[in-house]
């Protein structure tokens, strides 16, 4: 919050695997961000962040790993942002090309 206004946010919930994939066992408790947002004017100053480090503490003692989907124009920053500052893996990815 910044001068009365919210400026981000994140939600998530808790769940448990049902099957086992590539990056995870049956049964492991997962914590799965729903959305991330942090209003334009207030990106690239450390909000995102700031949220994404709140979470990941306080599910560290009830979550075996922390899984996101994201869906943007801009992937390379995204990437760049989840990956290299975040420490996050690179599991799958969807493209498409136009055709017409």
């Amino acid at each position: 919050m910044e001068a009365g206004r919210i400026i981000g946010y994140l939600f998530g919930h808790m769940k448990v695997a049902e099957k086992t994939s590539s990056v995870y066992q049956a049964g492991a408790k997962c914590f799965e961000i729903e959305e991330l947002y942090v209003s334009p004017p207030c990106r690239n100053r450390g909000v995102g962040k700031m949220l994404f480090r709140y979470v990941e503490e306080n599910v560290a003692d009830e979550a075996d790993i922390i899984l996101l989907s994201t869906a943007t124009k801009n992937f390379r920053a995204i990437l760049h942002f989840y990956i290299d500052e975040l420490g996050m893996e690179f599991w799958s990815a969807r493209l498409f090309k136009k055709v017409k």
